[in-house]
């Protein structure tokens, strides 16, 4: 390990005093990893897992990778609905994904300090194009029509991220700690705070593991091979393809993109 930061928790609490959600970073060198690499090690065969690569215009490699796993949280949008999954439960909200997200994030204030990677936790996802009839209700003209199970946007939430950082060649385990979660209780914010730098000193531990694919991953002997089967022909996928182009030429549609997390600008 080079540094914990926070590393009291006094200081800890003076951070805490700049925000609500505050970052507790364990940095460890980064010399003989890479972020793949990096992500074996902490996924295992975890369900949910994400790697953020830093490739710019397809030729040149920037600062920051991103990578996590495990989410304690998974937000499913699907028309007018939002299925929330944590803790093991299920809930359904009646309201779109966007709107969930927006209020999620409206009472959460990361404290900065200098040099916190760009990116400290947060929502990482994707919209799927049905998504846009959320900023644009006259597009909502297929509701009814589309699967029910259809996703329309998924977002998973982590409390800790790792960030690659190839200046200094070392990576950020960030954890946050939610300090309202303590109600005041200035006990139950130190272990909330020791429970990061737990979690933290875990995600170093994994890094040092080989790095070797989960066994269920590996091919056995006597395997047979998957097969699989588009339910949409080749020739109507291609036309609806050229249709949208069509569309978008003209100003009919767009496509929207929405990313939503705890960051430090610079």
């Amino acid at each position: 390990m080079l540094a914990l930061k926070p590393s009291t928790f006094e200081d800890f609490e003076l951070e805490a005093r700049c925000g609500n959600v505050v970052p507790v970073v364990r940095s460890v060198l980064a010399d003989l990893q890479t972020p793949v690499g990096a992500l074996l090690r902490i996924a295992g065969d975890a369900p949910y897992t994400f790697l953020l690569e830093s490739i710019e215009g397809g030729e040149r490699v920037a600062r920051y990778s991103f990578l996590g796993a495990n989410p304690w949280m998974v937000a499913r949008g699907r028309g007018g609905e939002t299925i929330v999954e944590k803790h093991g439960e299920r809930e359904v909200r009646q309201q779109n994904a966007v709107e969930f997200i927006r209020e999620y994030f409206a009472g959460k204030k990361l404290a900065r300090r200098a040099g916190l990677a760009p990116l400290s936790g947060g929502a990482v996802g994707y919209l799927a194009y049905d998504a846009a009839r959320w900023f644009e209700p006259i597009l909502d003209v297929n509701g009814s029509a589309r699967p029910s199970e259809t996703n329309d946007a998924v977002w998973m939430f982590f409390r800790t991220i790792v960030a690659f950082d190839r200046v200094r060649q070392q990576m950020e385990i960030t954890s946050v700690v939610f300090t309202d979660e303590a109600n005041g209780d200035r006990g139950r914010l130190r272990e909330l705070y020791e429970r990061a730098v737990a979690e933290t000193a875990s995600i170093e531990n994994d890094l040092r593991k080989d790095a070797t694919p989960p066994s269920s991953t590996r091919p056995q002997a006597g395997d047979t091979g998957v097969e699989f089967q588009s339910n949409w022909a080749r020739q109507d996928f291609e036309a609806a393809v050229d249709a949208v182009k069509e569309h978008i030429v003209a100003g009919d549609c767009y496509q929207a993109v929405i990313a939503q997390q705890f960051t430090n600008p610079r």
